[in-house]
């Protein structure tokens, strides 16, 4: 996944996260991306990154049935620009 992807799943998680109530579901997120994006997006490549946002501190999320429930996300994810 390049940077532009990356960055762009991260502008739909804040997004989603406005409207989410505290909980965002995985499947809503990809549902949203596989809607707005003109390529393919493998659900393994989101939750994978996912994970790389979580072992940044950006988001805490719950791992259930191959799924993720993000419960919280640092607001410096949503005001700057992904820097790694």
């Amino acid at each position: 996944m390049d940077r532009e992807q990356r960055q762009r799943i991260a502008d739909s998680i804040c997004e989603e996260w406005d409207n989410s109530h505290g909980m965002l579901e995985s499947d809503t997120l990809y549902e949203r991306l596989i809607k707005d994006w003109d390529h393919e997006l493998h659900r393994d490549a989101l939750l994978a990154f996912l994970d790389e946002l979580e072992e940044h501190n950006l988001i805490s999320q719950i791992r259930y049935l191959g799924k993720r429930r993000i419960h919280a996300v640092d607001p410096d994810l949503c005001e700057e620009p992904l820097n790694y």
